[in-house]
């Protein structure tokens, strides 16, 4: 089960074009950054928002915004 789990984070993390579990992705005019964790609260991904912070995403992170990850989660919670 353990490696399942993993995999839906690889899969996730290559489809958002992201390197590794807390590595930044910043915009092409470097004036932003996000992180997997953050476009997983954005789509409302809660499942792979768990399985993230399981496999060391940093739910304290904040990206260019300045918002964390919980401040999106609230956000997509309220669509």
């Amino acid at each position: 089960m353990s490696n399942l789990r993993w995999k839906k984070v690889q899969n996730f993390l290559e489809a958002h074009h992201f390197s590794a579990v807390n590595a930044a992705k910043i915009s092409w005019w470097g004036l932003s950054r996000t992180y997997p964790l953050h476009v997983a609260s954005k789509e409302g991904n809660f499942e792979v928002m768990l399985l993230l912070m399981k496999y060391g995403a940093d739910p304290k992170q904040r990206d260019g915004r300045g918002k964390t990850a919980i401040a999106y989660t609230q956000l997509a919670l309220r669509k």
